[in-house]
């Protein structure tokens, strides 16, 4: 593992390929030097990476940060293996794709070249590795990691049918609430976690239309690189109630909301990626001289993997309840479609 002063990107989500962006040191040469930004993923059979160049050149910069060309590497044809104990075992064919979606900003956010090979098992197994390499300016630019296995949920299990954070009461305008508790065994060659817990509802406009919505109501970032074998993250409910009523607005134009569920997503990281992130969060200290890491020989970027489990669940029926008679939520319009509403009918769902 390196630490060097010229990297920064955000590699979790599924589209981080199309907006990874690299600073680059401007009172520095204007030698190019490689970057390239893969994270492997267990639960694909494709798995997408770029490979790019930093730049520097006469003129504005702004200007040329726009052109694609500025950052691309011509005929540049990396070689993707699978090594167990460092002996090449299988090498895989690398085809040409097409990335887009990148949001409009300083770099080139048009459709952007990357690279794929196609892979629906990969191992975990002790030894094996993969491993990605080609040659750029005389020199070998090289990286490698092993897979992550995916996370399991032991809480909630996985035959419980909704999530209630509001427990029973003998006064039901003022009940007591649960935590939301998230719990795994720790993925094999995992070493950090984030959690998210997201409430989805479908939103019904006057005129008929609708539109489904999301709103991150909970997040975490655990270590976990102890020797401990579990791992978990809770979520008070008075947050998740918060963050629900902080975010949906009073609006006229809507008829009613319908509550969906709760979705638990976790995703477990690599050493690698793990360190990544760690040295990428913002910085609250007084010092702030960052020490941006990359795992990549003779280049920058990172090369890691991850695991990752998303599961949707519905939402209890004292919570539904709750966020449909309660008097602080009766100007956000939500209803349910649950069972208990044939006989508490203001809670249920116009028909």
């Amino acid at each position: 593992m390196k630490m060097k002063k010229t990297l920064s990107a955000l590699l979790l989500s599924a589209g981080f390929l199309a907006g990874c962006e690299t600073e680059i040191d401007i009172t520095g040469d204007n030698t190019p030097t490689a970057v390239v930004y893969g994270v492997l993923d267990r639960n694909n059979a494709n798995h997408v990476f770029k490979v790019n160049k930093t730049f520097l050149g006469e003129g504005n910069a702004l200007s040329f940060a726009q052109i694609q060309d500025s950052s691309l590497i011509p005929g540049v044809r990396p070689k993707v293996v699978r090594r167990l104990n460092g002996v090449v075992d299988l090498e895989f064919p690398v085809l040409d794709t097409i990335l887009s979606g990148k949001p409009d900003g300083t770099f080139y956010s048009g459709d952007v070249k990357a690279f794929y090979f196609r892979e629906p098992n990969l191992t975990t197994d002790n030894g094996y590795d993969y491993a990605i390499s080609f040659e750029y300016n005389g020199e070998t630019v090289s990286a490698s990691t092993v897979t992550v296995q995916p996370p399991a949920l032991k809480s909630p299990g996985p035959n419980l049918g909704a999530i209630d954070i509001v427990s029973s009461s003998p006064d039901p305008l003022n009940p007591r609430f649960n935590s939301l508790a998230v719990s795994m065994d720790k993925p094999k060659n995992s070493f950090k976690h984030e959690f998210e817990v997201q409430f989805t509802y479908l939103e019904i406009y006057n005129d008929s239309s609708s539109a489904l919505k999301k709103i991150t109501v909970g997040k975490s970032l655990v270590d976990g690189s102890s020797t401990l074998s579990s791992v978990s993250s809770f979520f008070e409910a008075q947050g998740i109630f918060d963050a629900i009523l902080g975010t949906v607005k009073d609006d006229d134009n809507v008829h009613f909301r319908e509550i969906k569920n709760f979705e638990i997503r976790v995703i477990s990281m690599g050493q690698d990626l793990a360190t990544y992130v760690e040295v990428n969060n913002p910085i609250t200290a007084v010092i702030q001289e960052r020490p941006e890491f990359t795992n990549v020989n003779n280049g920058l970027g990172i090369f890691s993997s991850k695991g990752e489990i998303l599961r949707p669940i519905a939402v209890g029926e004292r919570t539904s309840r709750y966020m449909t008679t309660n008097t602080n939520w009766l100007d956000k319009k939500f209803c349910s479609r649950l069972p208990f509403t044939v006989r508490e009918s203001q809670s249920a769902c116009p028909r």
